[in-house]
């Protein structure tokens, strides 16, 4: 409880009207009813801001007698979430994940809002892209190290090597890769300048003087792209990206554009260094887009939509669509992220037999790659408690 008092009181200057309470037990089930208790007194609404593997509050939000609209936030959206059924309305932390959640999870659209991570400029917007020197133009790229490790469809070192190669007037700052890492050491370059993992007062410096903001590759780094954005720095967006990794959706009017290839990519960053004209243009849409979607003030005005939406919601039970099994780059790259060993059946080892049966003939069908009809492992589940 100390913890979560501490938290607030760092975020917020008063937090003496705030209530903390706690539903910590000595198991899930006592949890579960000290939540459930909780949330049958008279609440305008329940915003859900937890784990993304919590099992607490499907078991508690499930029950026709809650009736307060139930709100959760999609903050761990690049991993398997729990609690399609129960929220009334999801709000995304990324815009391009409500198409995706509306074709993968079943959420319709309706019940979807688009609420980002809002982003605080505490440095003055003095960027103007119109007044940077085209003799020499400052591109930069920020992100922590292992997001720029190559595989073999991105290899952003060797694509900026090009880059500053084809253009020279260019100086391409990199924050975040080591000039002595291997990776550095293979695309040595005077002006690919590798400045590894640098304070924020350094990395505002170079912020000053840059032109141009190129999204790294193949992981993007979302925060460091707006913070460029809202000191109205033109960018360039990473190429074909998986849903993982992209941030908006495609809005050719405000200048977010993904392009589908690396071909395409580089004509656009070309056209960004080349064309003033066409950098200003660009830069001045996407900053528009910027401080219309993640400032401060809009969030604020989008927390205010939301509680006027949920006045009208009844808090109901959604039944889940159908599971559909997914094995493409993006859930390969997902799987490897997190490269722990969990042993499957284990989360209900204690059931009984019946209920064990049950959880078997659910799963045994769901991955393909998953060995459920192992004789050993599945005679132990059904013999053995732990």
């Amino acid at each position: 409880m100390k913890e979560i008092e501490d938290v607030t009181a760092y975020y917020l200057k008063n937090s003496s009207d705030l209530d903390h309470l706690s539903v910590h037990a000595s198991s899930k089930i006592e949890s579960a009813k000290l939540l459930q208790n909780e949330v049958q007194k008279n609440y305008d609404i329940i915003m859900l801001h937890v784990h993304p593997d919590e099992t607490i509050p499907s078991i508690v939000f499930s029950q026709k007698s809650i009736t307060t609209p139930v709100c959760l936030v999609n903050h761990a959206d690049h991993t398997f979430w729990l609690g399609t059924s129960i929220a009334d309305l999801v709000l995304q932390i990324r815009e391009s994940n409500i198409l995706l959640d509306s074709k993968r999870r079943g959420i319709p659209v309706e019940r979807q809002v688009f609420l980002p991570i809002p982003i605080e400029n505490l440095l003055t917007e003095n960027n103007d892209a119109t007044k940077k020197n085209d003799q020499i133009l400052q591109l930069l790229s920020t992100g922590t190290p292992y997001k720029y490790n190559p595989n073999s469809s991105y290899n952003f070192l060797k694509e900026a090597y090009r880059i500053v190669e084809e253009n020279p007037n260019v100086i391409f700052n990199v924050v975040g890769i080591d000039q002595e890492s291997d990776y550095g050491k293979e695309y040595r370059h005077e002006r690919l300048v590798l400045h590894g993992i640098i304070p924020a007062q350094a990395l505002a410096e170079i912020e000053k003087n840059t032109a141009i903001y190129v999204e790294g590759f193949p992981m993007a780094s979302f925060t460091a792209l707006l913070q460029a954005a809202l000191q109205n720095i033109p960018f360039a967006l990473h190429y074909n990206p998986l849903p993982l990794f992209k941030l908006f959706s495609d809005r050719i009017d405000d200048g977010i554009v993904y392009p589908d290839n690396l071909e395409e990519w580089h004509q656009n960053v070309k056209n960004l260094i080349r064309d003033q004209q066409y950098r200003n243009n660009i830069g001045k849409r996407q900053h528009q887009y910027i401080l219309n979607n993640f400032s401060i003030k809009v969030w604020k005005s989008r927390v205010k939509e939301i509680y006027l939406l949920t006045e009208k919601v009844n808090h109901s039970f959604h039944p889940p669509s159908k599971d559909t099994y997914y094995d493409g780059d993006n859930e390969k790259l997902l799987a490897a992220l997190d490269n722990r060993t969990l042993p499957h059946f284990s989360f209900t080892q204690k059931l009984s037999l019946g209920g064990k049966y049950f959880v078997y003939q659910m799963s045994k069908h769901k991955n393909p790659y998953a060995l459920y009809l192992n004789p050993t492992k599945v005679f132990k589940y059904f013999i053995f408690k732990k």
